[in-house]
């Protein structure tokens, strides 16, 4: 090719316009369909209101789905003006005209810019145009301007991704999974990295913090950042600082793009690889994922089948190595590669064997010292989130004694899906006093979670950090709610509110939890309150729900003291009856087969009106009870009959009410009969 000084060629720039104009028509065709003509035909701006001090045109409706599409257009855009790039025909005749790569390069670059552009420009000055001429109650010329920055912004990191992405192949279909492979690069291995150490690191707690980082530096995730910033619903902050960053590393995969074009071999266009060096990273990089995904997948749902797990990752890489093999090379002739495969394996499987087994520089039997902590927070059932933070002493012992109690257990040299009897999680956190965080999590049994959290529960200074009704900034209780009542007089919510205190500062973990589920009685309580500093946030409700059982004798005798005794347990119009949990547990089993029954049958009767069956409404060998008396007698007993959980350890009885529906639902459960309950279940 004859090479030229000049830096920009004006017959590439006007053919390259000229040539893909209808899909610039196109793209302005689908903005207007989506933007201009609704708010024209089908908003009246003498009538139409925004539920909140928001643009029209800012929100989701008229925001997103141009947003999505300045995703998908440069890729499109990139497959038709980088033709020369991936056909030998194109590539021939576009390099044999007397202009240097690089005035091709720039000038290509320009007019695909300018094809994606002028849409999105003529689209925005139409927006203005109804700002300007009866619109401007419901979005202004500023508002159109965001929106046409966001898209254009958008338009530019995209591109430079699937620039980079044709600079790096000859083939237009694997640009496009280069393209994706390359916007999702960071994500697939942070995910990946989190999935290996939450499968085989002892005490791995999910914080997300990879994940956010790489989502905080993609392209996608930070053109919706923009979106949720301007349209308000989420307090996103903005930095420019962020914004500078963002275009210098698009400007940066452009150059990169040009640098790769200019040392490019005409011959490579139509082969996968644009350069000989990347064959064996694709190879490689398409070889590890899916291997990873294999694996993570048939570990999480194969329980105790390692050897089928072991298969079945042999089997996916070896197809997706030889594949990829396959298509690099263009022939069949791949078998002998087989020596590269073998070095794959062997680094796959240590790379297996060193989160196995080296616990990733002592990251599972890192215990920090007393003195090295500045708070702990110890949180029972928490998966993403953590508690607050406790800086008593006496906590971080307990924090620490659990510790390393969790590393004595054999679970630590077993795969963590291979859990047995072990259904509930523990989160440690500390905060160092280096301002460090070490986090952990730790599966364990019923028994252990009880009584580590009992022990926790005898000091109040955990209680204050991680009991709701302590921990909110409140400054007055307004409301207290529960059932069909509503405690309103000041004088009332006072002494309910002390009673409660009074019961949560001395129940234990198992009283004023139960760790119970919905076998056991219990009513909730819903607070309204202010705010502490008295400014109350326009769309936030002020309330703290707490959980009641017989166990809160205090709150109990007010609530009864005042009348509220009968709203405790509002089931007057309905029988009782009291059954063994047995005969429970056998009346759900036969639930769920009639409910199968009923859901065929029901679909049935659509079709020929033939009447579904009643649901049954009685327990065989369950006492009814009907009479008035024998049932207060029984509310009373739930009401003010104490309950402890006791780990593993089953009901003797239940008692249960039959709604109008003839249904049967649980009221409370009982361990033993030394309450009296017994009497009724002869």
């Amino acid at each position: 090719m004859t090479a030229r000084t000049s830096l920009f060629n004006r017959g590439i720039y006007t053919s390259t316009i000229r040539r893909y104009r209808l899909g610039a028509v196109l793209y302005f065709i689908i903005l207007a369909l989506t933007t201009v003509f609704p708010i024209l035909f089908s908003v009246d701006p003498n009538r139409y209101h925004l539920g909140r001090d928001l643009s029209l045109i800012l929100q989701d409706a008229y925001y997103a789905f141009p947003l999505i599409c300045s995703y998908v257009v440069p890729t499109v855009v990139a497959l038709l003006v980088y033709r020369f790039l991936h056909s030998k025909k194109t590539a021939i005749f576009v390099h044999s005209l007397p202009v240097s790569r690089t005035a091709n390069y720039l000038s290509t670059l320009a007019a695909a810019f300018t094809l994606m552009a002028i849409p999105v420009i003529v689209d925005a000055l139409l927006l203005m145009l109804l700002a300007v001429c009866g619109y401007g109650a419901l979005f202004t010329v500023v508002d159109c301007m965001i929106w046409m920055g966001t898209n254009l912004l958008s338009l530019f990191l995209m591109f430079s991704v699937a620039t980079f992405a044709s600079a790096l192949t000859g083939n237009s279909f694997a640009m496009v999974g280069i393209n994706v492979l390359l916007h999702f690069i960071g994500l697939i291995l942070a995910g990946g990295i989190s999935a290996f150490s939450r499968l085989f690191l002892y005490g791995y707690q999910e914080t997300n913090r990879l994940l956010h980082l790489a989502e905080g530096w993609n392209f996608g995730f930070y053109i919706g950042q923009f979106h949720n910033y301007f349209n308000g619903e989420f307090s996103i902050p903005f930095a420019w600082s962020t914004l500078f960053i963002m275009l210098a590393l698009a400007v940066v995969l452009y150059v990169l793009a040009w640098v790769l074009y200019r040392r490019r071999r005409l011959e490579v266009a139509e082969d996968v690889a644009g350069y000989r060096v990347l064959n064996p990273i694709f190879k490689y990089m398409l070889t590890l994922i899916a291997a990873s995904a294999a694996f993570l997948l048939a570990a999480e749902t194969l329980v105790n089948g390692l050897w089928l797990t072991v298969v079945l990752v042999l089997i996916v890489s070896a197809v997706t190595y030889f594949a990829t093999e396959m298509v690099l090379k263009k022939n069949l002739k791949i078998w002998k590669s087989y020596k590269g495969y073998l070095v794959f394996l062997a680094a796959f499987s240590a790379f297996i064997c060193f989160f196995a087994f080296t616990s990733v520089f002592g990251f599972e039997t890192r215990i920090p010292d007393l003195e090295e902590i500045e708070s702990v927070s110890v949180t029972e059932n928490s998966w993403y989130e953590v508690g607050r933070h406790v800086d008593h002493e006496e906590v971080k012992k307990i924090a620490l004694e659990l510790h390393r109690d969790m590393l004595k257990d054999e679970m630590r040299y077993t795969m963590q899906w291979q859990a047995k009897d072990r259904s509930n999680s523990m989160v440690l956190v500390y905060q160092l006093k280096n301002g460090t965080t070490i986090t952990r999590r730790y599966l364990m049994s019923e028994a252990k979670l009880c009584d580590t959290m009992d022990a926790l529960y005898a000091w109040r200074e955990y209680k204050m950090q991680n009991i709701e009704l302590f921990y909110e900034a409140i400054g007055e209780f307004r409301v207290v709610d529960f059932g069909a009542v509503s405690i309103k007089e000041q004088d009332e919510v006072d002494g309910l509110i002390q009673a409660l205190t009074a019961d949560l500062l001395e129940l234990d973990y198992t009283e004023s939890t139960g760790h119970i589920g919905n076998d056991v009685w219990q009513t909730s309580l819903h607070i309204e309150y202010k705010p502490e500093n008295g400014e109350e946030e326009e769309y936030r409700v002020y309330n703290v729900h707490q959980v009641i059982n017989a166990n809160y004798r205090n709150t109990i005798a007010w609530l009864v003291s005042h009348g509220y005794e009968n709203e405790l347990m509002n089931r007057e119009g309905h029988d009782l009856t009291v059954l063994t949990w047995e005969q429970w547990k056998t009346y759900l089993q036969n639930q769920e087969e009639i409910g199968y029954v009923n859901s065929k049958l029901t679909y049935v009767a659509t079709q020929v009106a033939v009447e579904e069956p009643k649901t049954i409404t009685d327990i065989p060998g369950a006492v009814r009870i009907t009479s008035p008396a024998e049932k207060e007698a029984i509310r009373s007993l739930v009401i003010n009959t104490p309950v402890r959980y006791v780990p593993d350890q089953e009901y003797a009885y239940c008692v249960c009410y039959v709604d109008d529906g003839g249904y049967v639902h649980p009221i409370a459960a009982f361990y033993d009969d030394a309450s009296g309950i017994s009497q009724y279940s002869k």
